[in-house]
């Protein structure tokens, strides 16, 4: 991603670097809602406080948890991406 706004130094493709960039920060924060505790660091902690507790979580209904927040997030992030790509930065294009 970064190698595209790099790359992407001509006013035409200047909505690519910002959909570069967008895409980017989108997707490296997406560990925290994925299915398995591993994807992120928040995931594996919440794990092990609950272990500590007594408290043990499967996988699956881990994955199960996240289901409906990984939906309305993929959505919600989707259109945010699409609208600072093309609504907001309309101009560079």
């Amino acid at each position: 991603m970064l190698q595209e706004w790099e790359s992407a130094k001509q006013p035409v493709a200047s909505r690519v670097r910002y959909a570069s960039v967008y895409g980017l920060a989108l997707g490296s924060n997406y560990g925290a809602f994925t299915f398995a505790f591993s994807a992120s660091l928040a995931g594996l902690l919440w794990r092990d406080m609950l272990r500590k507790k007594g408290i043990d979580v499967r996988q699956y209904q881990f994955a199960k948890l996240n289901l409906g927040t990984f939906v309305v997030a993929s959505v919600a992030s989707g259109v945010v991406l699409i609208g600072q790509t093309l609504v907001v930065h309309r101009h560079d294009a």
